[in-house]
């Protein structure tokens, strides 16, 4: 509802502790009634407290007690009618007993559930009872809860006035006694107020001061209210997208939490919403919906205002005589609950129904730019009031600022004084000093300059040794980097030439150019190494501290140097004992990047034996240990290891390779992440290298900003929802789907388009993934069927077919994107986020499908090849052109999928060729299909 405050925040819960002790309430039975309430199953705690009830006198003080703890389990239910009916049974019980706290509590609560149901002055009479009860010199928080309280009901019944005396007060009480949070919920409310006046600049400016407040305290169910009240205001300040994003953004909480009443608040928002946008269809589809559920919780505000928007719904279809029901059905409910402004918009819409003869939407249209001009003209009767209440809030702060301003003078003139008091002393002492130590100071000059003459000299020395060195070491360095960059450049430079001048055969393209790829990241490696050690000697290398799992750090480890080591006979091994998730906070790229130096270098100095990763903790320290068993090094080697541009001496770059910055690089980088490095060595007998890193551990914390929260259980949360994915090749389906279901949906399977249609018929997914070329009904065919058949969820193209133009043509006919077989993580992570919360980072959930075991798939996918090479023999041997371009297409598609390059290469050109019809090359390209089918078998 516009403004709208379901939820009194923290103020309602306040009076569900108000309970007093009375001395004849019985100890047993309290801590009956304690432990009940202490249950998280309501429905168990209302069944136990219905029993204790049976078992208690009706007229005892027990049983009001009681009663008055089942009403907060029936609000906590959402059966308000229910919880109104004990709390005025427990305050009838309370008055004549004088528990004037037990009845101050339970007038507070019965205000609480007419406000709730909609009846406003029955919730205005019930909060001014309790009120009575917390005079603002006593108990100021209470009274300033159910101030505000008050104000929430004035400004439902249209009193504006009031609504602002009473946030005034609340607000002064709040700043005086209260704490942050309570003064944000004021806020809020006022928010609301210019909401309902119409002034939507001045209530969009104060909710987003509100949401920022509510994200530092972490106050979901705030923020949840907050997005709402928010969407309503760009909705009438006619900004529809953001007015949109921002209701969703509140429904879904509410959905989540399964908050029915506040959902039927954002369904009615939202068919008001689309009957703005022109969207009848929605916005008729959320009225209904907003009408059954609050007829359903009882939300009357939420009732009258979904029978108007039906009733628009209706005059757009010009269903004149349904609209004038359901408009009389609304102006009875708001009657009954004086709600003003509904009426008020019932009486815009009556007269429209009454002279509907023409165009009903150019109707409606005009008569909301009447109500915006309407509404300027009324905001100015209210500027007078709104700016007594900023003026006296601007002159309680200058009054602040006076006796802060009084204090500091003080405070400025105490210090003065001292500070003169210490100058004298100070230049009284020094006075004596000088007389003193003049002679002293005269003598000594002569032998402090003889001091200063030797020690420049010495300076001098030392620095013609460093200049020396230094040119040594830039001798070296240069002539490093002059065999590092001419290697990666000579093979790039050969290779492309070699291309470019047509000497390489058409097969072996690819090979040539991943060679000179290769070689181009290694250049790439030396450069940024240069770059890095650059900014951080100009101290402007900065860390991007994440939440990291340690343990998908390892895995990547793993993954690049067991088969580098593989190749030079060496037993690379990573050992740890650490939790799985183990969260640390850390830049995983510069903590990878220490370690690949480390672990590189051991490789390459260790020509057999082993190199191992150890990782364990220790204190508050995490301890990684890499230990090889290479050529070691001596002291004095040591000494110099991690100076820039050096390595243990000149001829281990002629035997090894390098620039001799990687140690100097990860040393630096270790320093900046609070570490360091040490390392041990003896010649011949390996090294040992130790990288101490502080932290703490986050494995057990939940992590709600941005970051990870273990790798192995986020897997299943990166995204929520169900997804429909078509395709007609068994093995492609099975690993996109386990793909879709790493990143936590929920995929329902089609294998051709027929079946795709169906299925979404019976599960409504959010969005479809479809495969072009498929039997029975390809994926054109089935978008149009889809579209048809009422899908207006996006579908997304998927498809080996990239090229531009094919893309284009995909987009025409109705496809909301696209995307190429095979799948590139990056690319389709970020497209399935269009479509659903990304409740991680991208790179996180990047990390999430890089660990998924796909070697399952693999192996079926091999194992299938057999009968492809059987169907491709038959097909051949039949002369069947048609099946054999299908089965190419397919072939090709697939092999790509599971990373046989080669293979869906040749496959591709057999299509082509076949397209074409150029029977020389097909029956080369059949021939070397089948070849390479049997060479992919013959492995296994």
């Amino acid at each position: 509802m516009r403004g709208f405050k379901q939820s009194l925040l923290t103020c309602f819960f306040i009076c569900m502790c108000s309970i007093g002790t009375a001395t004849a309430k019985n100890a047993d039975f309290e801590t009956k009634i304690t432990q009940i309430m202490q249950l998280t199953d309501e429905k168990i705690a209302l069944k136990q407290i219905n029993q204790l009830l049976d078992l208690t006198s009706p007229k005892s003080e027990e049983y009001a007690f009681a009663i008055n703890a089942r009403g907060k389990i029936y609000f906590s239910l959402g059966e308000l009618e229910d919880a109104l009916s004990d709390f005025e049974q427990a305050q009838l019980f309370f008055h004549p007993q004088d528990l004037k706290l037990e009845e101050a509590g339970a007038y507070k609560m019965i205000g609480v559930m007419h406000y709730y149901l909609g009846n406003n002055y029955k919730a205005l009479s019930a909060y001014q009872s309790s009120i009575a009860f917390y005079p603002p010199s006593v108990e100021p928080i209470k009274h300033a809860n159910l101030l505000s309280n008050i104000g929430l009901v004035y400004a439902a019944i249209g009193n504006v006035s009031d609504a602002i005396k009473s946030y005034e007060e609340a607000e002064t009480l709040f700043r005086a006694h209260g704490t942050e949070v309570d003064l944000v919920d004021v806020r809020h409310n006022i928010a609301g107020l210019y909401l309902r006046v119409k002034r939507f600049d001045i209530s969009i400016d104060i909710l987003k001061e509100v949401i920022a407040e509510r994200n530092k305290f972490g106050d979901l169910k705030g923020l949840a209210l907050a997005y709402g009240d928010l969407g309503a205001a760009y909705e009438d300040a006619g900004e529809y997208d953001l007015a949109q994003g921002y209701l969703l953004k509140s429904l879904n909480y509410y959905q989540k939490q399964d908050d029915l009443y506040n959902v039927a608040s954002q369904f009615h928002n939202l068919a008001e919403l689309y009957t703005q946008t022109g969207e009848i269809k929605k916005a008729q589809k959320y009225a209904k919906k907003a009408m059954s559920l609050s007829l359903q919780v009882g939300h009357k505000n939420a009732y009258a205002g979904s029978l108007f928007s039906y009733a628009k719904t209706m005059f757009y279809q010009k269903k004149y005589s349904e609209a004038f029901d359901y408009l009389t059905q609304s102006n009875i409910t708001a009657e009954k609950i004086g709600y003003q402004d509904q009426l008020t918009m019932n009486l815009s819409l009556l007269s429209l129904i009454n002279a509907a003869q023409g165009d009903a939407f150019e109707a409606v249209k005009n008569l909301h730019l009447y109500e915006i001009e309407n509404n300027k003209a009324s905001n100015l009767a209210l500027n007078k009031e709104f700016a007594r209440f900023e003026s006296e809030k601007l002159k309680q702060q200058v009054m602040h600022l006076e006796k802060s301003k009084q204090f500091q003078m003080l405070e400025i003139e105490k210090v003065t004084q001292k500070r003169n008091f210490i100058i004298i002393a100070i230049f009284l002492m020094f006075l004596i000093l000088f007389f003193v130590f003049r002679r002293n100071i005269e003598r000594n000059s002569k032998l402090t300059l003889e001091l200063q003459v030797q020690q420049r000299t010495q300076e001098l020395e030392c620095l013609m040794k460093e200049l020396q060195h230094a040119s040594r070491v830039k001798n070296q360095f240069l002539a490093n980097m002059s065999h590092e960059i001419r290697t990666p450049l000579t093979a790039i430079m050969g290779q492309a030439e070699a291309i470019v001048a047509g000497d390489v055969e058409d097969e072996f393209v690819n090979k040539e150019v991943s060679i000179i790829h290769n070689n181009s990241l290694h250049l790439l490696d030396l450069i940024n190494d240069i770059l890095d050690l650059s900014k951080i000697e100009a101290n402007k290398l900065e860390l991007e501290l994440k939440n990291q799992d340690l343990n998908i750090i390892l895995v990547e480890l793993n993954n690049i140097f067991k088969k580098q080591a593989k190749s030079k006979g060496l037993r690379f091994e990573i050992n740890h004992v650490l939790n799985s998730p183990f969260i640390i906070n850390t830049d995983s790229f510069r903590l990878k990047q220490i370690l690949i130096n480390l672990c590189s270098n051991a490789i390459k100095f260790t020509a057999k034996g082993s190199v191992k990763l150890d990782i364990s903790v220790r204190k508050d320290d995490l301890i990684f240990k890499v230990a090889d068993t290479g050529i070691g090094m001596d002291e004095i080697q040591l000494e110099r290891l991690f100076e820039s541009f050096t390595q243990g001496d000149s001829s281990i770059s002629r035997r090894f390779g390098g620039t001799g910055l990687g140690l100097c690089l990860s040393e630096q980088l270790a320093k900046i992440m609070r570490g360091k490095i040490i390392a041990q060595s003896k010649i011949n007998k390996g090294s040992v290298f130790t990288l101490i890193l502080p932290y703490s551990d986050l494995s057990a914390e939940t992590v709600e900003q941005g970051g990870l929260e273990g790798a192995n259980q986020n897997q299943k949360h990166i995204f929520s929802g169900q997804i429909l994915l078509a395709e007609d090749h068994d093995d492609n389906r099975r690993l996109i789907s386990r793909l879709l279901t790493g990143l936590g949906l929920d995929v329902i399977s089609a294998r051709n388009g027929k079946e795709a249609v169906e299925l979404f018929l019976q599960h409504d997914p959010e969005l479809l993934l479809l495969d072009i070329q498929m039997p029975e009904m390809d994926g054109i065919e089935a978008l149009k069927l889809l579209r048809k058949c009422g899908c207006s969820q996006p579908i997304i193209a998927l498809t080996a077919n990239a090229m531009a133009h094919e893309i284009e043509q995909y987009l025409s006919l109705g496809f909301d994107g696209h995307l190429k077989k095979p799948i590139e993580r990056t690319i389709f992570i970020e497209e399935i986020a269009k479509y659903y919360d990304l409740k991680t980072s991208e790179t996180e959930a990047y990390q999430a499908l890089n660990i998924l075991d796909m070697s399952d798939l693999v192996s079926e996918f091999k194992e299938s090849l057999v009968e492809e090479h059987k169907s491709l023999t038959l097909l051949i041997k039949e002369n069947d052109l048609t099946g054999l371009g299908l089965q190419a297409h397919k072939l090709s598609g697939a092999a790509q999928m599971f990373g046989f390059e080669s293979l869906a290469a040749t496959a591709k050109k057999l299509e082509s060729y076949l397209k074409k019809e150029n029977l020389a090359e097909i029956d080369k390209a059949t021939s070397k299909l089948l070849d390479e089918l049997k060479v992919i078998l013959s492995k296994d």
